[in-house]
């Protein structure tokens, strides 16, 4: 009896700010990535749909669409023809983490719309704790600023910007470094600005923001 094994596997990450997105061939011994990138301000189906047809991918050469990420909840899994498996955000998180560092254990930081703290091994995983601080918090106070959440928009001012002129560093405030913590550390995020002691740009105020988180 000839075993017909299905194609493409499809991985994403529903997540509060934007949704992520993996696509492998698996048809072959060596996986081979597809595609993969991000996708802003579109519905979950509307992607897996729009998927489906710039790849050319027929709906019975999917062995299954993985999905993780806070919004994951929101995902039907009896409405499509193929299985849609959906796998715990820190699970997915910690596992790839140990995965692409080809480590046993480790303590994985995931920095998205807000920021986890997980321990993992290859028999445990604890959430240690995090901040609601993250990416949405850059995007945000990016639109409040700039007015602009454009990610392009936003890497270009952060790439043009130089944190040092807003922020307080260790050097702004004593001649010596302080016990182990080096002149060059920031001592307080944006804290030159309300002095008005160093020259700053927009671009500044951005990359200052980015250094925060």
């Amino acid at each position: 009896m000839n075993v017909v094994f299905k194609k493409y596997i499809i991985s994403i990450d529903y997540g509060s700010s934007v949704i992520k997105y993996l696509i492998m061939d698996t048809s072959n011994d060596d996986i081979k990535i597809v595609n993969m990138d991000i996708k802003k301000n579109v519905d979950i189906h509307d992607v897996i749909d729009a998927l489906i047809k710039e790849f050319n991918i027929k709906y019975d050469d999917i062995e299954a669409v993985l999905i993780t990420g806070a919004r994951s909840s929101f995902v039907d899994n009896n409405s499509y023809k193929f299985n849609v498996i959906k796998v715990e955000e820190f699970i997915a998180s910690s596992y790839g983490a140990l995965l692409l560092t080809k480590t046993d254990k480790a303590l994985v930081i995931n920095l998205g719309t807000g920021t986890t703290f997980i321990y993992s091994d290859l028999n445990e995983t604890k959430h240690l704790g995090g901040t609601a601080i993250g990416g949405g918090t850059i995007m945000s106070l990016g639109k409040l600023l700039y007015s602009s959440n454009d990610y392009n928009d936003l890497i270009n001012f952060i790439k043009k910007g130089n944190y040092n002129n807003v922020d307080l560093n260790i050097g702004d405030i004593s001649k010596n470094d302080i016990g182990s913590l080096k002149s060059s550390i920031t001592a307080s995020n944006l804290g030159a600005i309300i002095n008005n002691k160093k020259k700053y740009t927009d671009n500044d105020v951005m990359s200052g923001i980015v250094n925060m988180v």
